[in-house]
């Protein structure tokens, strides 16, 4: 997947994943409380992730146009981490684990979770 989403149409995107299909207005006014954009800035996000095929336009003769994704949210969350891990620690996970770590403090419950994954990881070769 070659898709680059922007933090902003990242927002967009994680509210179609969760609600579609909606209208520009429906996704102006889910919005309005967190980033109070206005319609003309969602149109232009909508307009931008139209271009890169991320979404679909369900057209309305009689109304409104409505917009659902065509990116998978876990495809693209794969990608994009797949992508951040590639470029920042040479496709190593050991050190992102090891930075993230140094940043913010896990507790047990996220300690025991991390050691759950890698059982899993290492049963499963």
């Amino acid at each position: 997947m070659s898709i680059t989403i922007t933090d902003a149409e990242l927002i967009l995107m994680r509210l179609l994943w969760r609600e579609s299909p909606l209208s520009a207005r429906e996704i102006t006014q889910r919005l309005q409380s967190e980033k109070q954009w206005h319609r003309k800035t969602v149109n232009t996000l909508l307009s931008r992730l139209r271009k890169k095929s991320a979404l679909l336009v369900h057209k309305n003769q009689d109304g409104p146009n409505y917009f659902s994704p065509l990116v998978d949210e876990g495809t693209y969350m794969r990608a994009a981490t797949s992508y951040f891990v590639d470029r920042l620690f040479g496709g190593d996970i050991a050190p992102l684990v090891a930075s993230f770590a140094e940043a913010r403090s896990l507790d047990s419950e996220q300690v025991a979770e991390l050691q759950g994954l890698l059982r899993e990881l290492s049963d499963d070769d």
